[in-house]
């Protein structure tokens, strides 16, 4: 994208006039170090960021978090009861 723009920006320039080596050099180098500059601004960004990521990962719910801890606990108990079948045959079981 930036090295489109640059040969968009030159080109227009090209056509209107010659452009000497200094100003097409510092157009091929300012424009790239601009967009740097820009998307490392943290404040143009902040509230977008912000808002995607509440968006994405919603804050907890107590009664989730506790029904997930429940499943959890439900799942090791009956993998337990399985191994612990499977000990007395002596048999390993696969997953």
């Amino acid at each position: 994208m930036a090295s489109f723009c640059t040969v968009a920006i030159l080109w227009f320039f090209h056509n209107k006039h010659e452009l000497q080596r200094g100003e097409k050099m510092f157009l091929y180098l300012s424009f790239p170090v601009t967009v740097f500059w820009v998307s490392n601004q943290a404040e143009y960004f902040e509230e977008y960021v912000i808002k995607r990521k509440r968006e994405i990962y919603p804050p907890e719910e107590k009664m989730r978090r506790k029904e997930l801890e429940d499943f959890k606990e439900r799942m090791r108990e009956k993998r337990e009861q399985k191994l612990l079948r499977h000990l007395g045959t002596r048999q390993i079981p696969e997953e």
